[in-house]
Order: C-alpha cells, then structure tokens, then sequence
C-alpha cells in the first residue's frame, strides 16, 4: 500500500501500527503516553513527518477519545465498551483523520483495511464504520446544547464529566447562569473505577483548554484549585 501524504510528508503504513499498539498499551495499562512514545522513537527508525504523526495522533486521540467515541458509536450498532481494545483504536486512528487531518476518504479506508487485515473478524465491520464516518461526519447528532449543556460539554469537547458538572456547581454558586441539578460528585463517580492517570488526564486537558483560549492565568489557577478539592471522592484508584 501506497504511504499516506499529510502536510509534512509521507508516513508509512507500519507507523499506523505502531501507532495503534502505542495506544493499546497505554489505555490498557492506564500510562502516560511520553514514557511509551520515546521508548517507540528509540526502537524504531521513524523519519521527521512520521514522528510529528506519531505524536498527533496519539496525543489527539487521547485529548478528543470522547468526541472521537460518540461518533464511532452513532455509526455503528457496537456499544463501545463492548469492542476489543484492538479494534476501537484502529476505529479511534481512521476517525481521528477524518475529522482533524486532510487525508483523503480513500486514504482513510485504506487505512482502516490495513490496520483490520489481521483482524479478519471485524475487519468488515471496521470498513463498514469508516465508510459511515466518512458519509457523515458533518451531520453527527450530539447532546442538546441547550437542553443539555452538561452532556454537550463533556463530549463534544472531551472534558470528564465529573469536571463539567463541577463547572456548573461552581457556575451557579458564583452568580452564573448555569444550574446543576445532578448527582453529587462522589455518587455520580461510585463505581467507575477512576485511577490517578485519568485524573491527570483529565486535568491536563483541561490546562491545555485554558492555554489555547488564552484564559489569564489567575482564572485558570481557580479553576484548577476548584477541581482538586474534588479529587479525594472521585480518583478510587
């Protein structure tokens, strides 16, 4: 198969699927993803332009899974947390340039055909899936932004829920417009299985959220003050 041209030159086909047992091993085993990357770039001989892919589509898959998960599962019959790690990401992979990188439709289902080939059972399913993405992703349905804001906000843009709903608590109490009418936090995370990583995460995101809309720093050091007075009843691992 012919290597895929982005902006910065050509990436081989065997890049995606180092990319794709990348982020098998950091989701499964809940890392952080500098650690993985570099033990990657020493293992193997990637060029500049299949560097930079690396890190932007793990990295990006990461920062939007949320919004990238929603769209998997309106154009398929599979419930996500039924799939195979395996298949979901190769999903998450060929999305992922669907929406954010100018690659063509044929690009990405060949794409997602290579990264299924030895996955034969679900190879059609994948393909199929794509193909749907593709026909749609300008029309995705996503939660009401205003009759929902809280669901919208936490999938749309990829922000844990748990830190949406406090947005809303702290939004009200300040004099906001918003008003929450949930679960409290501890209730709403009970059972979930919340681990440092995905706390980190979470607010990592959230940092860089603040960084990219140019939030003064004093704001985005509330704001984050706010949101550690909550980890001790929701991280329960």
């Amino acid at each position: 198969m012919e290597p895929q041209k982005n902006i910065t030159g050509l990436v081989r086909q065997k890049t995606y699927f180092s990319i794709l047992q990348l982020l098998n091993s950091i989701i499964s085993n809940n890392k952080y993803a500098d650690m993985p990357i570099s033990k990657l770039f020493k293992s193997e001989d990637f060029s500049s332009s299949e560097k930079a892919a690396v890190f932007e589509l793990t990295y990006g898959i990461l920062r939007h899974r949320a919004r990238i998960d929603h769209i998997i599962e309106n154009a398929s019959s599979a419930v996500i947390s039924s799939l195979e790690l395996n298949t979901l990401n190769t999903l998450r992979i060929c999305t992922y340039q669907a929406l954010f990188k100018d690659v063509k439709a044929t690009g990405v289902i060949n794409n997602a055909v290579a990264l299924s080939a030895k996955n034969p059972n679900f190879s059609g399913f994948i393909k199929r899936t794509i193909e749907g993405i593709l026909r749609n992703k300008e029309n995705v349905i996503f939660p009401d932004r205003d009759k929902t804001p809280i669901d919208y906000i936490s999938t749309y843009h990829s922000h844990p829920l748990w830190i949406v709903e406090k947005w809303a608590i702290e939004l009200e109490g300040t004099g906001g417009p918003a008003k929450y009418i949930g679960r409290d936090m501890r209730t709403a995370h009970a059972g979930l299985s919340i681990t440092e990583s995905d706390w980190q995460v979470g607010v990592n995101n959230l940092t860089a959220t603040f960084n990219k809309f140019n939030v003064p720093q004093q704001e985005t050091d509330d704001m984050l003050a706010i949101v550690s007075g909550l980890k001790s009843v929701i991280v329960e691992i």
